[in-house]
């Protein structure tokens, strides 16, 4: 009797124990999540609208009649932009913001941006978690820790934009809020993304590549998944670019 009686207690010891652990666990996370929500908002908070107006933009609004150095930085995405989206949109004049989005920024002596560079940690991302982030702040996850943001909020705003340029809607001066806008809201970005094979062989056959590399002649298969990205305009309800990108 004694012993069971021993058992019970220890039983009952042991399972407080256990329920006091899972709470101070689930208060920790609670606490984690808490905090995450707290940074983003900081960092979606920041604007940089003050830096971007300080900031030269080669464009190509005058491309026709005063094309880029060849050998400027980023002339041939100039004529990219000059030539596709000028077919897209013929039938309207396009802002001085619009041109300079699909321009070419320079930070400072050495870095220099264009939209093409938004890509690249937005596919990162992808390939890591399997998704795109939820907002521009989800892509620096390395910023969403206390002390790091400390760190970085200490940084003069000309350091801090050259950090986060390529998440920055330039409309706005901040960051995006979201990469699945729905409906239109000046410079916001819309990806679809498409990743069953079966439909980018029936959709979006001209994605198709070789299995083996060496052999062009031989199968084909879907080239990973197709996003479909749409980026609003300036004036209201208005598309600026509508274009497809491999990841």
């Amino acid at each position: 009797m004694i012993r069971t009686y021993s058992l019970v207690v220890i039983i009952v010891i042991f399972c407080g124990s256990l329920l006091v652990s899972c709470n101070q666990s689930a208060h920790a996370d609670a606490g984690k999540l808490s905090q995450g929500v707290q940074e983003r908002s900081t960092l979606l908070a920041l604007d940089f609208s003050s830096e971007l107006s300080g900031l030269s933009c080669t464009t190509f609004e005058d491309f026709d009649n005063n094309p880029p150095d060849p050998d400027a930085p980023f002339s041939s995405w100039l004529k990219v932009m000059h030539d596709q989206v000028g077919k897209q949109i013929p039938d309207r004049q396009l802002s001085a913001m619009e041109y300079k989005r699909l321009g070419v920024w320079k930070l400072n002596d050495s870095e220099y941006y264009n939209l093409h560079m938004m890509l690249s940690p937005l596919g990162r991302y992808h390939s890591q978690n399997g998704c795109l982030p939820t907002s521009g702040a989800d892509v620096y996850e390395d910023l969403l820790e206390s002390q790091n943001l400390t760190s970085f909020l200490e940084l003069t705003k000309a350091e801090q934009l050259a950090h986060c340029f390529p998440m920055i809607n330039v409309f706005t001066g901040k960051l995006y809020e979201t990469f699945a806008a729905d409906e239109w809201a000046p410079g916001a970005i819309n990806i679809e993304v498409v990743d069953d094979p079966e439909i980018i062989e029936s959709d979006y056959s001209k994605y198709m590549v070789p299995t083996d590399p060496l052999n062009v002649q031989g199968d084909y298969k879907p080239a990973g998944c197709v996003w479909i990205i749409t980026m609003y305009g300036e004036a209201q309800d208005s598309i600026l670019w509508e274009f497809e990108w491999i990841q």
